[in-house]
């Protein structure tokens, strides 16, 4: 193996054989550098240009030999299993396959960049417009059409489908699920709907197959039935081999560079992202060389996540999470590097936390396939784990996430219109009697279920809206607030504030320069980032970013504002945008204070304010997110609760547990129009903070709600 230390990197791996196996929870290290740190000398290395050996010799992907085999196994049974290893051209093949034996194909993805990328490669392969033989479709967009043979479509929205009557059994329609391994909820809800279609003797059977590089296939068959057929389909065009690491993720790239290659590297989150690219690029500007770094993740519109497909005249790094892991391809990437780490979201006592988690094998597997997709590669692992002993298979979406906007979505359809049609699904992987306990009883605090799992009216309003249930209830709450005061800027309002909740808010957390655009709002953060989003709307992004404002969270925003306007069916140019009066303020607020199933008291300690939460297993003591506005020591207030834990001391990672979006909450309209499970539980509490006096507010906390909001804010900018 050219450039590198055979010898070296079998003593290594004859080093590690021993090592016991890690848990999922092990932490490994990671370290991103302060550029101003970097000393600029990084090792060199021989530079050997690769020879391409192609271990196919017809230059055909591996999956064209098995085109027969699969059409007769379609033909044939209910459902087939294929699993094909990254770079045999299972996404791009199979459905063409399918379509030739007349079948209109849908094909589904976990996320919306990948089935928008797909159908582009597909039409373009076929020379066929975009959106006429091959198209896609997702909640935000559509370029197909009924006459489409393919479609690729998010698997969010093809059980969207499903709910609304479409029963999947169109004898003539064959269903795709790619990258099955991903286990997200709604892949997991839509198995569990084409399983119960299959087991029911009368009604007409489904036509589906399951893909993916990495899929236990002995699990699958068990679910399904053993008598199912499993194609296994050999793996890239290119061999693939391991580099020994370097000292650091920062000093491989840098080498990359230096040997001219194109680098993906996988990291675990958007700041991680933004971390190494700045010291990549002043390791590079140290060096006096020059490349293409750009990042790669979900929140990337569609024109800069293309830019990592160019060709340009510098080495190219793409620095991903793991969005590109699957369905993805970039072509001319030589070298991949992997972090070992992936963030990951684990529900607790119904709390969700965020924590650093080595990568399994079927990531590991996904993420090496990156490279030798149209030449000889190689890859480089940094995780502390060794690969032999990561855990098999990521844990399953369904039993680590939130569950109640799904099962408001279940609950609001004829085909499952009660907590016990959900427990018959047989969801491949299994949903705990407490999971299902906690979830009902959220959806029944905010009077979106009844006490069988029944949807209320409330909850068939919010079951429409793509946003969390608790987001939801107050936008409903908002509406009806807008026509009881003849005044729809409560509902324009709650829109920005929903959107901005939605997606985690647009401000950047360590700056302060944004507060000058929220008008001293004190009694709510969502409001706040929403009287920001608002004067952001007009700036560049060079303008958002000296004000502290995310530019990409401004457009995700900006894109869920259409679709909700247009599910209220909202004119701006019929409501335009006013001042927010104190009348206007607090209707939004109640609005807010409808959709909070969680209180907090204040509690004074030697190290400031913290947060208890009332009458729930929650017994931490939180603090409010440093972006918070809330005068610190407000008393009652409510949010979203949230765990992250700190690697700054990777020996000793600490949990710190944060309240998202706080808010100010009256105790004395909870105590009136709060949740009654919720009141019922707090009488105590409620009744002792309303007859609670507080301090007088000074004059400046309320000069801005009789006063117009201009354009002068962004006019500096």
């Amino acid at each position: 193996m050219a450039g590198v230390n055979t010898q070296g990197g079998r003593a290594l791996r004859d080093s590690k054989r021993n090592q016991p196996k890690h848990t999922q929870y092990h932490i490994p290290r990671i370290t991103f550098p302060n550029p101003r740190e970097i000393q600029g000398r990084f090792p060199a290395r021989d530079i050997v240009k690769p020879k391409i050996e192609p271990i196919t010799t017809n230059g055909e992907l591996p999956i064209m030999a098995y085109k027969a085999r699969i059409q007769r196994a379609v033909l044939n049974n209910n459902v087939t299993v294929i699993q094909a290893e990254t770079g045999s051209g299972k996404s791009t093949e199979v459905p063409m396959f399918l379509a030739d034996l007349g079948y209109r194909v849908v094909v589904t993805q976990p996320r919306r960049m990948a089935a928008v990328n797909l159908a582009t490669y597909v039409s373009a392969k076929n020379s066929t417009e975009l959106g006429e033989e091959v198209g896609f479709q997702h909640g935000f967009g559509k370029c197909c059409n009924a006459l489409s043979k393919v479609t690729y479509l998010t698997d969010g929205l093809l059980l969207a489908q499903k709910l609304g009557g479409h029963r999947g059994s169109d004898q003539g329609t064959v269903y795709v699920i790619d990258e099955a391994h991903e286990k997200n909820m709604y892949m997991e809800t839509l198995l569990a709907m084409f399983l119960q279609e299959l087991q029911n003797p009368k009604g007409p059977k489904p036509k589906l197959v399951i893909m993916s590089a990495t899929l236990n296939t002995d699990k699958v068959r068990k679910v399904f039935g053993l008598a199912t057929p499993v194609i296994k389909v050999p793996g890239r065009t290119f061999r693939v081999d391991e580099r020994e690491k370097g000292k650091s993720i920062l000093a491989d790239a840098v080498d990359a560079v230096r040997r001219g290659e194109n680098t993906l590297i996988f990291l675990p989150g958007k700041h991680e992202i933004s971390q190494m690219e700045t010291a990549i690029n002043a390791a590079l500007a140290k060096e006096g060389m020059s490349a293409a770094v750009m990042p790669l993740h979900s929140k990337l519109s569609s024109a800069e996540q293309q830019r990592t497909m160019a060709k340009y005249d510098v080495p190219k790094i793409v620095l991903a999470t793991n969005v590109a892991e699957a369905s993805i391809t970039i072509p001319d990437i030589d070298l991949v590097i992997m972090s070992g780490l992936v963030k990951r979201i684990v529900v607790e006592n119904g709390v969700p936390c965020l924590r650093l988690m080595a990568i399994s094998k079927f990531n590991f597997t996904q993420e090496k396939g990156r490279a030798g997709r149209t030449h000889p590669g190689k890859f480089i692992y940094h995780g502390e784990t060794p690969h032999r002993y990561l855990d098999p298979e990521p844990p399953a979406d369904i039993q680590n996430s939130r569950l109640e906007s799904l099962f408001l979505r279940l609950i609001s359809s004829p085909v499952l219109p009660n907590r016990e049609a959900i427990e018959r699904l047989p969801f491949p992987s299994r949903i705990t009697k407490k999971r299902m306990d906690e979830t009902f009883r959220v959806l029944q605090n905010l009077n979106l279920c009844g006490p069988k799992g029944h949807i209320t009216t409330e909850g068939k309003a919010v079951a429409n809206l793509p946003v969390d249930v608790r987001i939801g209830k107050m936008l409903i709450t908002a509406q009806q607030k807008s026509v009881a005061y003849e005044d729809f800027e409560i509902l324009r309002l709650a829109i920005d504030v929903a959107v901005v909740q939605e997606n985690g808010g647009v401000v950047n957390s360590s700056s302060k320069d944004w507060k000058i655009l929220c008008d001293d709002e004190k009694d709510s953060d969502a409001i706040a980032q929403a009287l920001v989003f608002q004067s952001a709307i007009g700036m560049s992004p060079e303008s958002q970013a000296k004000c502290g404002i995310d530019s990409v969270s401004m457009r995700r925003c900006t894109e869920l504002k259409e679709v909700l306007l247009r599910r209220f069916k909202l004119d701006l140019e019929k409501y335009p945008i006013r001042h927010m009066d104190e009348t206007i303020h607090q209707a939004v607020l109640e609005s807010i204070w409808s959709g909070c199933d969680a209180l907090f008291s204040s509690k004074k300690t030697d190290k400031g304010t913290v947060y208890l939460a009332a009458g729930s297993q929650d017994n931490l003591q939180r603090i409010l997110d440093r972006s918070s506005i809330l005068p610190r020591g407000t008393r009652l207030v409510s949010g979203m609760p949230f765990d992250v834990v700190s690697y700054k001391d990777p020996e000793k990672p600490k949990l710190i547990p944060l309240i998202h979006f706080g808010v100010r909450v009256s105790a004395k309209w909870y105590q009136t129009n709060g949740p009654q499970m919720v009141r019922q539980k707090l009488g105590g509490l409620l009744r002792g903070e309303a007859n609670h006096k507080p301090s007088k507010p000074s004059p400046k906390d309320r000069t801005y709600r009789n006063e117009p909001r201009g354009k002068s804010h962004h006019q500096e900018f």
